[in-house]
């Protein structure tokens, strides 16, 4: 009986020390900001005329007819709607709504439509994940061009991936960065357990800078995003 009581606690005490492991390696993990090198969806060139057609229509968000609230036709005049969040409420969140839903069924009385074609709401969806920009925001992302100034200011400094003695790694040139690259040791460190105050790179150990920039990080993300480009 002794025995059996004993197995029953050695395995009671495994599995809480397999949750401490699990629970300790999951803070370790920070959690990941978007990976994107910026959205191609903008007003100008692609939403405007999904508006225009559905919305910004005589008699409905035209900012003329009198009575309605709203001048849908230009980025200014919709802007409040965006930043307030009544646009995505009422485009995605409650589109199916017969009254309240953009655009209502009784569009087609003006000369609209009663429902957004799915493609039309995917682009939508889509510049407003990327924060309703009024103008394309795409970057380029490649070692020569953006990324070799980032790692020379924050990692390949004297007494870091410089190439010096009893240090790690050559970050100075993208062959001597391509090692930590390829087996995961630059994405884990760099992005994953960036917070780590003394694996997370730059550690707060580091003579030069101590974190990331917002734009730095971006630009780093949109290069892992594109497969590390170097040129």
């Amino acid at each position: 009986m002794q025995s059996g009581t004993t197995a029953f606690w050695v395995l009671i005490s495994g599995i809480l020390f397999l949750s401490l492991v699990i629970t300790a390696c999951s803070r370790d993990i920070t959690e990941l900001p978007d990976n994107s090198c910026g959205s191609a969806i903008d007003y100008n060139s692609d939403v405007s005329e999904i508006l225009n057609t559905s919305c910004a229509i005589s008699g409905c968000h035209d900012g003329q007819s009198p009575g309605t609230p709203g001048n849908f036709s230009t980025y200014a005049g919709i802007e409040f709607y965006l930043t307030s969040g009544i646009f995505s409420s009422r485009v995605f969140d409650l589109k199916d709504n017969p009254v309240i839903g953009m655009p209502p069924d009784n569009a087609v009385d003006f000369g609209g439509v009663a429902n957004l074609e799915q493609e039309q709401l995917d682009i939508l969806q889509m510049w407003a994940d990327a924060g309703f920009p009024e103008n394309s925001q795409t970057q380029v992302a490649t070692y020569e061009a953006s990324i070799k100034e980032i790692i020379d200011v924050t990692c390949a400094y004297a007494g870091c991936h410089n190439g010096s003695p009893g240090v790690p790694g050559d970050y100075t040139t993208y062959d001597g960065l391509q090692l930590d690259i390829d087996n995961g040791f630059f994405y884990r460190r760099v992005i994953e357990i960036k917070d780590d105050p003394v694996q997370g790179m730059p550690p707060d150990r580091a003579d030069g800078p101590k974190d990331l920039s917002d734009e730095q990080l971006q630009l780093i993300l949109c290069w892992v995003e594109n497969d590390y480009p170097e040129n």
